[in-house]
């Protein structure tokens, strides 16, 4: 026991590795302390257990970092040691990267001028690497530049274990052509023909790539070319570069300029305003199309009933119906390109909300709506309408409908008392509806009774209003036993649910709008959503038309509104729409209120010094 603690003192471990670096994979042996009961001890290799194999404890390294770990024991079970040793392994020879604008090199590098030269040696036991240009050793050797006349370089690399790389590039100047175009730079045309002219025959293998809005289209080899004809056959801008396929890391200019830029159209301009011609008693969205690309100058005039607007053109004009008017609108819409095309349209539409007009008389005189007519037995009941009016009638005596009889026939059926119900429905070439309610009786009679009470239901002939109102109409008799008249009770049961519309007034501005209902209704807004998060109710606005409103300024590329309204019956609107906008549209003002703001402060400054 004491030579064992001899021994274990001057020892640094129980156990030892006969190798802990490899360079290829191979078997790693254990040599174990006499003091060390191999059977009660422990050993892993990468967290796998090993167990002893004859006695001996031995495992194979695979990977280029592993760990051994161990716990010793004696006869008694003691533990002696817990510990874990690394073995490496480095089979790898170090990798040599050359770049030139991080372009990779692999063996020729091509040059026109002096040019910068990057070089990165990677490995994990990296002892040294040189760099050599034609056989001089370069005091930096990562990063420096190298002369057309250079012809060799030379990159030497080695590891700890003796691992060694060389990379030689061979070093080759090239001589850019000259070239000249039939084209200024940036130009505007609308010849499909493009010329390039060389000057002199080209050696090299020079190659002329051709992009069309950003993607590369077609590549025309000009070795041993002195001249190149090229078409353009689709709209857009091209782009010529001149480089060489052996080295795309040099990019050649063209007539001082590192690239050509020209700008092609075969399109031919056009300009759209759909309907062209339109007549309704709603409001009209006229949807303008043209040629958005090129476009150097627009505008659009439009009339609206009173005078001229002038503004810049936009994707939708919008003509708007205004109750009980007829409106006659006109816009007149000019595009100009920039290769010196222009076009005009024009569009007329007449937004007409006038209800047609619509009377009853008898024998000559105009009955009175909504009151009680007494005729004489032999009166005749004509219509008055406006021209291009449909008109359809509706007879009831008392509580009686009367079908397949004309008017005057039924007056003609009227007996004591009785009271004939006739509603007028006029419906103009447009959609425009009147609708007027009379009462009739046949010739003056007696009343006993002081006052008289007639009851009616009625549906609105406005297929956009669904309310059904009951009527009451009391006469009472004058103390000159006249009937007059005395008192109307009307109550109006609410079916009609509130209306909201979404309408797009330029690129990126959504308005809200609850179009004004019927006073007894009380439309009005329960919330306003957009992208889930609600807008401050108290931000609405109203219109003219007494329409409440909110408009919303989008910032993002793409929102969703979603509007919801109720009214006073309960009835509940919900109206739910996706929109995607064009965020560059808002850049330009940004950009020019920024300038004037900034040459203001100068203007100032300037100022400021001289009266100073």
């Amino acid at each position: 026991m004491i030579e064992y603690m001899f021994y274990s003192t001057i020892a640094l471990s129980y156990i030892e590795l006969d190798k802990d670096t490899l360079t290829e994979p191979d078997d790693v042996y254990v040599t174990l302390d006499s003091s060390i009961d191999i059977e009660k001890s422990s050993f892993w290799y990468q967290g796998e257990e090993i167990r002893p194999q004859n006695g001996k404890i031995f495992f194979h390294v695979y990977e280029e970092e592993s760990i051994f770990r161990y716990i010793l024991k004696d006869s008694n079970g003691n533990v002696l040691e817990d510990s874990s040793k690394t073995i490496t392994l480095d089979s790898i020879n170090p990798e040599i990267e050359v770049k030139v604008n991080d372009h990779l090199i692999e063996d020729t590098l091509y040059l026109v001028d002096k040019t910068p030269l990057s070089i990165t040696c990677t490995d994990t036991h990296l002892d040294n690497f040189d760099v050599y240009v034609d056989d001089v050793l370069m005091e930096e050797d990562d990063q420096f530049e190298v002369e057309p006349g250079a012809r060799q370089i030379k990159i030497v690399a080695s590891d700890s274990f003796g691992h060694e790389t060389i990379c030689l590039i061979d070093v080759k100047r090239i001589n850019v052509p000259v070239i000249d175009v039939n084209q200024d730079y940036d130009a505007y045309t609308l010849d499909p023909s493009f010329h390039f002219d060389f000057n002199e025959v080209i050696k090299e293998s020079f190659s002329l790539i051709m992009y069309v809005d950003g993607i590369k289209t077609r590549v025309f080899d000009c070795k041993d070319l002195e001249e190149l004809e090229i078409k353009l056959d689709k709209t857009g801008d091209y782009l010529f570069q001149l480089v060489l396929p052996q080295a795309l890391y040099l990019n050649f200019q063209i007539e001082d300029h590192d690239q050509y830029l020209i700008h092609f159209s075969n399109d031919e301009l056009y300009l759209n305003m759909i309907p062209d011609t339109y007549q309704t008693n709603e409001t009209v969205f006229v949807n303008m199309n043209w040629n958005p690309r090129y476009v150097k100058n627009t505008y659009l005039e439009i009339w609206n009933g009173r005078y001229w607007i002038r503004r810049d053109i936009i994707d939708q004009i919008v003509f708007a119906a205004i109750p009980g008017q007829s409106i006659q609108y006109y816009a007149r819409a000019y595009v100009e390109d920039m290769f010196s095309r222009k076009v005009e349209k024009e569009v007329s539409v007449l937004v007409d909300c006038q209800p047609p007009e619509i009377s009853l008389q008898g024998n000559g005189q105009i009955l009175k709506e909504n009151e009680l007519n007494i005729l004489e037995k032999d009166t005749i009941i004509e219509y008055l309408s406006s021209e291009k009016t449909k008109v359809t009638m509706k007879f009831k005596i008392n509580d009686q409908e009367m079908q397949n009889i004309t008017l005057n026939q039924a007056f003609s059926q009227l007996k004591k008392d009785d009271v004939l119900y006739v509603d007028i429905l006029a419906k103009d070439e447009v959609g425009n509806l009147s609708s007027k309610t009379y009462f009739i009786k046949k010739e003056p009679i007696v009343l006993t009774n002081p006052i008289i009470t007639t009851s009616y239901e009625t549906s609105s002939f406005d297929p956009f209003n669904q309310d059904i109102a009951h009527i009451d109409h009391i006469w009472k008799v004058d103390e000159s036993n006249n009937l007059i008249q005395h008192e109307t009770v009307k109550k109006i049961n609410d079916m009609t649910k509130p209306t909201i519309r979404f309408i797009r007034k330029n690129d990126n501005t959504i308005r809200i709008i609850l179009m004004k209902g019927a006073e007894y209704s009380n439309d009005r807004f329960q919330k306003i959503m957009i992208d889930d998060k609600p807008i401050d109710l108290s931000l609405l606005k109203k219109d003219k038309f007494g329409n409440y409103y909110y408009d919303h300024v989008s910032h993002t590329s793409h929102c969703t509104i979603k509007a919801i309204a109720t009214d006073a019956s309960g009835n509940k609107t919900s109206l739910q729409e996706e929109f995607t906008f064009s965020l560059y549209q808002w850049l330009i003002p940004a950009c020019l209120i920024t300038f004037v703001t900034l040459l203001s402060l100068i203007v100032y400054q300037i100022r400021k010094r001289i009266h100073g």
